[in-house]
């Protein structure tokens, strides 16, 4: 279909710059806004806690902050320690911010993101 984008089955394409997010304080959100180089829809999430506990992230077109999940659910996705992982989204671009929300369990969450496209 003209005019819709959609995730591609290729390498991770970075499509922007990357951010650095960071939670100094567990169960504290800190949230970023990001755009991209050219429209795209995919985000390469990367956590570089080696000895501690995930953290989680959410992707919104608003400004809305992450919460940790809990029984009744949450709109957040988890980055597991010494990982990285692509998430699909909201699409962003040069013209349209995206905004990265970031909690952790514990002091010092941290992770790294970078708009573009790809597995």
């Amino acid at each position: 279909q003209k005019g819709v984008l959609m995730a591609n089955n290729i390498a991770f394409q970075p499509m922007g710059k990357t951010y650095k997010i960071s939670a100094p304080t567990a169960n504290t959100a800190v949230t970023v806004a990001i755009t991209a180089d050219s429209p795209c829809n995919q985000y390469y999430f990367s956590n570089h806690e080696a000895a501690g506990k995930g953290a989680y992230v959410r992707i919104s077109e608003s400004n809305v902050a992450a919460v940790l999940p809990d029984a009744t659910g949450q709109y957040t996705m988890l980055v597991p320690p010494s990982t990285r992982v692509i998430f699909t989204g909201v699409q962003c671009s040069p013209t349209k911010t995206v905004y990265v929300s970031l909690i952790g369990e514990n002091n010092n969450a941290e992770v790294y993101v970078t708009p573009g496209e790809g597995l």
